[in-house]
């Protein structure tokens, strides 16, 4: 590539992921999403994947490539370790310290599965609601 690669937002903590593979070693789950974005990909990849290949190519790519060269070949960290085995990486942004998507699908609380399901449906009933009353801007409705 010709800048060094980083990570595109969001980043979460090590913690956060590790709490959600310690959960699927010790539930059956198949596997488990760290973070409501993820979720969203997933969502979109099944139900729009060709609106998800657009955003990945317009936005998401040039996220991933830091301001600056990459670093010779030599150090490369694919065959051999480099740096200090730190547990953060190079992501410029703020990291997240947790996931509340993440934290309800793997704790099981009721609770807070259902102020997420409901805090989505009231995030989405205001995009439709905004979406619709820019549509309507200088348009007569037909039975007006």
């Amino acid at each position: 590539m010709e800048r060094e690669a980083q990570h595109a937002p969001p980043a979460y903590a090590p913690e956060t992921v590790a709490r959600g593979i310690l959960h699927s070693c010790e539930t059956p789950e198949r596997s488990v999403v760290i973070g409501g974005g993820g979720r969203a990909f997933i969502g979109m990849e099944h139900w729009t994947p060709a609106l998800l290949d657009k955003f990945m190519e317009k936005s998401f790519s040039k996220q991933e490539k830091a301001d600056y060269a990459p670093g010779p070949l030599s150090r490369n960290g694919l065959d051999r370790p480099i740096g200090n085995l730190e547990e953060r990486g190079n992501y410029p942004g703020n990291t997240r310290e947790t996931s509340y998507y993440t934290q309800a699908v793997t704790t099981g609380s009721p609770a807070l599965r259902t102020a997420l399901l409901a805090g989505a449906g009231v995030a989405l009933a205001a995009w439709l609601t905004s979406k619709n009353s820019k549509a309507s801007n200088g348009h007569v409705h037909p039975d007006n």
